[in-house]
């Protein structure tokens, strides 16, 4: 078994690197088990994968009706995989991840993110906003709408922020600044 092990951690890493039309008004599904999520947004109806893995992970992107569905499998448990994902501005963003941080730049839709080990970094949003992480520090900037940011184990940063603000860290700090809320 430690052979395997040994064998598999010395494949080589390859790379995905495509783009696929996306309708208006799009929304992302992406689960990712291990590695880091990155997204940045551009003013084109398309959604680029970029993603590092083994060759033995393939990249699934489904584009059905409103939703695209991106997915790594692998034929030896769960896929470590690090994307790096343009997106259409406004579309929105549902995003999980059990073990890996999260940066999202320039979003201008709604933004969902869920993680159990790691970062969460989002500057921009607009509408719901949902930002959850077991364990990890939790930073939203220059968003608004309806904000809820939990953390069990991390702090709670929000700069920047409008709308109403629901804000809960079990055991961290929460910092805010320049904020236009009508409740917190």
């Amino acid at each position: 078994m430690l052979l395997l092990l040994a064998a598999l951690a010395t494949l080589p890493m390859q790379g995905t690197d495509t783009t696929v039309p996306v309708p208006p008004r799009a929304r992302l599904s992406l689960g990712n088990f291990q590695g880091t999520v990155t997204i940045t947004s551009w003013n084109r109806s398309a959604l680029r994968v970029e993603a590092t893995h083994d060759d033995d992970t393939r990249i699934d992107i489904d584009v059905s009706g409103a939703v695209v569905q991106v997915r790594g499998r692998s034929r030896y448990g769960p896929p470590d995989v690090d994307y790096r994902l343009t997106v259409p501005a406004e579309m929105s963003l549902e995003i999980s991840s059990h073990s890996g941080d999260v940066r999202i730049q320039g979003s201008r839709g709604e933004v969902q993110v869920q993680t159990n080990e790691g970062a969460i970094t989002v500057d921009g949003g607009r509408g719901r906003i949902s930002l959850q992480s077991v364990e990890g520090d939790v930073s939203l900037s220059n968003a608004d709408g309806r904000i809820n940011i939990g953390t069990v184990d991390g702090q709670i940063a929000v700069r920047g922020a409008g709308g109403d603000l629901s804000l809960n860290a079990v055991d961290g700090a929460i910092t805010l600044e320049d904020i236009d809320a009508s409740s917190v």
